[in-house]
């Protein structure tokens, strides 16, 4: 039997601890992180069971982690993918918590593919990457098909976070390199 002072203990810990694993954990934090397949997603076709937490110490990475932790609802760790300057339009566009995980539970139940396709480097240190997403059924609002877009990435601390997110048109290809199939 536990006595009142080691669960007074045991909760103090507890509270003590639950920040710092939760932080590292989901993801959250600003700084730099690898994970062993870090350097492995290039090019690839991802389905919602090969999302995978990649870092964020390449654009690709932190991508692909985005969509990771928006897969398994982690609210956090995926406002933590965006610059300070987009966390608050971010925050704007997923609502609160609760209403962030209701979106994206049913979003990633349909959720069919991630794959980089291009990426490019401008001059001010910017990397853009041209990727596609699907999903198996669409609303009846929405195309059907693939989406394509473009996310302009910057490093902060060393690592990549989102500074935009725009469509994609065919005039972007124009300097841009092919991902490695």
């Amino acid at each position: 039997m536990i006595s009142p002072h080691q669960q007074w203990v045991a909760i103090s810990v507890a509270v003590l601890l639950l920040p710092m694993f939760a932080t590292g954990c989901s993801g959250s934090g600003f700084g730099a992180r690898t994970t062993g397949v870090t350097a492995s997603i290039k090019g690839q076709i991802f389905d919602r069971s090969h999302l995978v937490d990649a870092g964020n110490t390449t654009p690709e990475a932190a991508l692909e982690s985005s969509f990771w932790s928006e897969s398994r609802g982690d609210y956090d760790a995926d406002i933590s993918f965006f610059t300070p300057k987009m966390q608050e339009a971010a925050k704007g566009w997923y609502g609160g918590k609760a209403e962030y995980a209701s979106k994206t539970k049913g979003r990633y139940l349909r959720f069919k593919s991630l794959q980089i396709i291009a990426r490019k480097e401008l001059p001010d240190g910017t990397v853009q990457l041209r990727y596609q997403f699907d999903f198996n059924d669409h609303r009846p609002n929405q195309t059907a098909g693939p989406l394509e877009k473009v996310v302009s990435m910057v490093k902060i601390d060393g690592a990549w976070k989102c500074a935009e997110v725009t469509g994609y048109t065919s005039d972007w290809d124009t300097g841009s390199q092919p991902e490695p199939q």
